[in-house]
């Protein structure tokens, strides 16, 4: 039987030598498979044949422009255009889009790279591909935590470039509107974020705010990346949270000016560097808060003594509850990191309420809004999509 789920195919000209991103990309992107449990699922091909298009697979493909590509392979590329294939042009940010890439995939948005960066170019092709598989969120969310007067200058920066790259960036002083009752807003949008950038400056963890947005990350398994000023050690009451974040030590040389430091400006490629390192981090965080939730509300719902059993499918991306008596699946619940939101309960209401299957959303509620709850709550009385929430990592029926 065949158990395809995840199609990629991988085009290239076989005779470019300039082209070694493929072999890395494909194995980075098999670890990040089999992190999730979706490897058996997966198969990886550089020739498109019509009798191997399955509809209830999710196709993905990676087209490295490094030089011209075959008659067969143009042909190959517009068939899959043809058929609703997403593809990605990938091309070396010092070429010429115009003569890499082939005139039926340039009204698409290419990804530039730098080849001599491979782990930052595979990276990003990697995530590319969770996202268009559904396996991690399209969605891409980061929060600044910092002290306005020490590290202002810093945190725009690094806004405005993950702005650039796509991302959605909550930074107290761009992102929350008049009128809102600002602590409720920090913390729902902290919920619904995939990374917490925290610049440690020498007075930050003297904030009680700073303190909260870091603690309360550390209980939603948010990844931290923990950006340290020169000379600026972490406190005692700290130590133990921040040896579990991902370390970012800042040098002297690395600002623009050292005079004054405090409200200097990084160079621009310390900010490439961190934002390198926010791509990382993201997508092996999705990947590792989805894998927990799904280990403990199993075990929640095995050790609840109704008689049931589950586990996660795969195939499905869903947990599967089966009824021990019946020995039939009575519920799926599709875990998603974040706060639901429409395009989540599109992907569910086309991959399971059409066939009829009783699903569920499975989502952290922990510090979302009363308001947002109240209207989940609401679509979840109202519609067949229903939604289940996850308090922290104790779940509540």
């Amino acid at each position: 039987m065949d158990n395809r789920k995840y199609v990629l195919y991988s085009i290239k000209n076989p005779f470019d030598v300039e082209s070694p991103l493929s072999d890395s990309v494909h194995d980075l992107l098999l670890n990040k498979l089999e992190e999730l449990g979706c490897s058996n699922y997966f198969a990886c091909f550089e020739q498109f044949v019509k009798s191997e298009y399955r509809s209830d697979s999710l196709h993905f493909c990676v087209c490295y422009c490094t030089s011209k590509l075959n008659d067969s392979q143009i042909r190959m590329l517009e068939e899959m255009k043809e058929r609703g294939i997403p593809i990605l042009p990938v091309v070396d940010r010092n070429s010429v889009i115009e003569v890499v890439v082939p005139p039926c995939l340039r009204d698409i948005n290419v990804l530039e790279v730098d080849p001599a960066d491979e782990e930052t170019a595979c990276n990003k092709i990697v995530q590319y591909v969770l996202e268009a598989f559904g396996l991690i969120r399209e969605e891409r969310r980061v929060f600044i935590s910092y002290r306005r007067v020490e590290s202002r200058h810093v945190a725009m920066q690094i806004h405005d470039a993950l702005v650039h790259q796509g991302y959605t960036v909550f930074l107290d002083t761009a992102s929350i509107i008049s009128g809102e009752i600002f602590q409720d807003e920090l913390m729902s949008q902290l919920a619904d974020s995939d990374v917490l950038i925290f610049l440690n400056t020498s007075n930050a963890f003297d904030s009680k705010w700073i303190r909260s947005e870091y603690t309360n990350a550390m209980a939603l398994r948010i990844g931290i990346l923990h950006i340290d000023w020169p000379g600026v050690s972490v406190p005692p009451e700290a130590s133990q949270t921040v040896d579990m974040a991902n370390p970012f030590k800042l040098g002297h040389d690395d600002f623009i000016s050292l005079c004054p430091l405090i409200s200097a400006g990084l160079k621009p490629e310390v900010i490439q560097m961190i934002i390198n390192a926010v791509e990382k981090l993201r997508v092996a965080n999705l990947a590792a808060r989805k894998t927990l939730m799904i280990r403990e509300f199993c075990r929640f719902l095995n050790n609840s003594g109704k008689n049931v059993i589950a586990a996660y499918s795969a195939k499905d991306k869903a947990i599967r509850v089966l009824d021990m008596k019946r020995h039939a699946v009575i519920r799926k619940y599709f875990p998603i990191t974040g706060i639901p939101k429409s395009e989540v309960f599109n992907k569910v209401r086309k991959e399971y309420c059409l066939s009829r299957d009783c699903v569920s959303i499975l989502y952290n509620r922990m510090l979302v809004k009363g308001d947002v709850v109240d209207y989940l709550n609401w679509i979840d009385s109202n519609t067949l999509i229903h939604l289940s929430g996850f308090d922290g990592f104790g779940m509540e029926e």
